[in-house]
Parts: structure tokens; C-alpha cells; sequence
């Protein structure tokens, strides 16, 4: 799942948390309860939002919880870890992806 942002309008810890809650739900959801741990267990939001800004030539990828996350110029990518089950939105899972 990819969501593009303005970083002069949202911050990237914000755009994050709002881009698993809508690989997760679908939908944007109230960030305080998308993770858990929250994404400050997993990597600085201060630091994320530091270097990911308008106009920065950056990429940035961690895991959070059963996600892999990737922000890279203004989009932020979210899919499940591998061996998590569903590795894309449309809900295929892993052995279906693979092919097996």
C-alpha cells in the first residue's frame, strides 16, 4: 500500500502511523491505537521526522510491529513482513503470492 505525502503539511511519524492504519483498516484510524508497541518503540519519531522533509533526497525503511515500512521521497510504502501472513492490501497471503 502507497500513500503520498506533502512533509510541509504532515510530519513523516504521523504519515507512517496513518499509512499502517489504512494498510491495516482501510481507512485512516486514531493513531494512538494503530500500534503496539507504539512507533516509538520501533524507531525515533523525531529522528524520522528530522530527516524526512519537503524536498529531502532521503530513504528510510524499518520494521514496526508486522509491517515493513519504506518512505522514500513523498511516499510512504507499507506492507506485512514476510512470514506475517498478508504481504499485500488485496489480502493474498503468503504462499498465494508465491505461487505455491
Amino acid at each position: 500500500m502507497r500513500q503520498q505525502y506533502d512533509w510541509s503539511a504532515v510530519t513523516a511519524s504521523v504519515a507512517v502511523t496513518e499509512s499502517i492504519a489504512v494498510f491495516e483498516y482501510g481507512e485512516p484510524r486514531d493513531v494512538a491505537g494503530v500500534l503496539d508497541p507504539p512507533l516509538s518503540e520501533h524507531v525515533d519519531p523525531e529522528a524520522l521526522n528530522a530527516l524526512v522533509t519537503d524536498g529531502a533526497a532521503v530513504a528510510v525503511e524499518f520494521t514496526a510491529g508486522g509491517y515493513h515500512v519504506r518512505v522514500d521521497g513523498d511516499t510512504v510504502t507499507v506492507t506485512a513482513k514476510r512470514g506475517e501472513g498478508v504481504t499485500e492490501r488485496d489480502g493474498e497471503d503468503d504462499a498465494a503470492a508465491d505461487g505455491a
